[in-house]
């Protein structure tokens, strides 16, 4: 229940985070455009480098005790030990001194100026702030406590099942949140989850499977979805044998039919990413990111072998039946090749970060939305888990976190998805669809960031 631990995306434990903790900042689904919750404003001078954030007037947290500014500072800082662990480090890392002018007012600065600092926030466990001392006494088991200033308090912690959230009373945005209580169940299998929403054993689902929203959709469900741009991709470690060969990462593109993963995965109804934006997307460019084509491929695996070095690799996936189709498909595809060998390791969630620290995979699936490109791609970001460093790849990107001018964003897309093209440093295999359903009793359903469900909202029609 630390908030620096909560996974901030539809997949994960966004819902939990925002009923708790509540949510500084949020954007209008599919833009960049920001509305305020907690926060009061969030402003840049100066292209990005520094930045003022402000609360709202007289927020206090669930016991009653107020919510400062202080508090913002302890989190943030939380969140970027490195001892903690946290996903977000990185993000959090990015901010080099912070200062609580008064009770409401943090102004910090960044290491890197980013014009686009908003979307750091609110697709983060930056987005919320838990009570200093709730955090300092410990939140891993389930008789923790957590105190945030979000709609609802936690009352019932059953792990590996259910929990159980009531209405805060002391929540600022009265007369929110509308529903008295706030059950929060977990289910594996995208079919088990459509079952429950229709049968009415649940009223909302989160969900990030193309062909489960296509289903919702098509069974009379509202959904609510946060588009974005980029894809969920096959991330190769350009560190290590075999991917630090350009050789080995092109033959991989090109050995791969993407329509058929999409397929396997999705039942042929998700989006192949082979441009970054989509077409209604101001920052398109026409610059085709892969192509299948298995003479080229198997001339790279060909060239590959008589240098002593065949392509032998494990891909990294998560325990889930969406990624088990994912590899088996790539595996069958190339086993029509040759001088290539694919095995599949298969870890929980929990293992990531570890993995990860450890440099220790070869190719492993991660999502990179449009607004963590930099973070995923440029060299030494925290997140660039790829590890690809190119110069005129690192140029573009900065440029892309230095304006809000859509023709300059634009202009500096276009550069990146060319170098993209050319180094292959991931494949995008399936677009992000990260989205809510529910009945058609809910109202007030939306999302913000990757598809996090905005529960300070929801209501039902009795």
């Amino acid at each position: 229940m630390d908030p620096a631990m909560l996974a901030n995306e539809a997949a994960f434990t966004a819902s939990i985070g925002n009923a708790i903790y509540g949510q500084l900042i949020v954007n209008e689904p599919g833009t960049r455009d920001i509305s305020y919750v907690l926060a009061e404003k969030l402003v840049t001078q100066d292209a990005g480098a520094t930045f003022t954030l402000t609360l709202k007037p007289g927020l206090v947290y669930s016991d009653g005790t107020p919510l400062t500014a202080d508090h913002i500072k302890f989190n943030w800082e939380h969140t970027a030990d490195p001892a903690v662990a946290s996903s977000y480090a990185a993000n959090a890392q990015e901010i080099t001194s912070m200062t609580a002018v008064d009770e409401r007012t943090l102004k910090f600065s960044l290491r890197n100026p980013n014009a686009q600092f908003a979307s750091e926030i609110y697709e983060t466990s930056l987005n919320w702030i838990g009570k200093p001392e709730a955090i300092q006494t410990g939140l891993e088991d389930a008789t923790a406590k957590p105190i945030g200033a979000g709609p609802f308090t936690l009352t019932e912690w059953r792990r590996q099942d259910t929990i159980v959230l009531d209405r805060n009373d002391n929540y600022f945005d009265k007369p929110r949140p509308h529903l008295d209580t706030l059950e929060i169940g977990i289910l594996g299998d995208e079919e088990q989850r459509l079952d429950t929403v229709v049968s009415g054993g649940a009223d909302i689902a989160q969900e990030v499977q193309p062909s489960a929203i296509s289903q919702a959709e098509g069974q009379g469900l509202q959904v609510a979805r946060a588009p974005l741009g980029g894809g969920v991709a096959l991330v190769l470690n350009n560190r290590k044998a075999p991917f630090d060969d350009l050789r080995a990462r092109r033959a991989l593109s090109y050995a791969l039919d993407l329509e058929l993963i999409d397929d396997a995965v999705n039942r042929g109804t998700g989006t192949v990413p082979n441009k970054l934006f989509d077409s209604s997307s101001p920052y398109y460019s026409d610059i085709t990111l892969h192509r299948h084509d298995q003479e080229k491929a198997q001339e790279l695996l060909n060239e590959l072998a008589s240098d002593g070095i065949p392509l032998d690799f494990t891909i990294t996936i998560y325990s889930s039946p969406a990624a088990q189709r994912m590899a088996e498909s790539m595996q069958t595809q190339l086993s029509a090749l040759n001088n290539i060998n694919m095995k599949i390791r298969v870890i929980d969630n929990a293992q990531t970060g570890k993995i990860i620290a450890a440099d220790d995979f070869q190719v492993l699936t991660s999502s990179l939305p449009e607004t963590s490109l930099w973070n995923r791609l440029r060299g030494g970001a925290g997140n660039n888990h790829s590890g690809v460093d190119d110069p005129a790849l690192n140029e573009a990107l900065d440029e892309a976190r230095r304006t809000t001018d859509d023709h300059e964003l634009a202009a500096a897309y276009q550069d990146v998805q060319q170098r993209l093209k050319e180094l292959v440093p991931v494949i995008f295999y399936t677009g992000i669809d990260m989205a809510a359903y529910a009945n058609p009793d809910v109202g007030d359903l939306d999302v913000y960031g990757k598809g996090s469900l905005r529960v300070d909202q929801i209501w039902i029609q009795q």
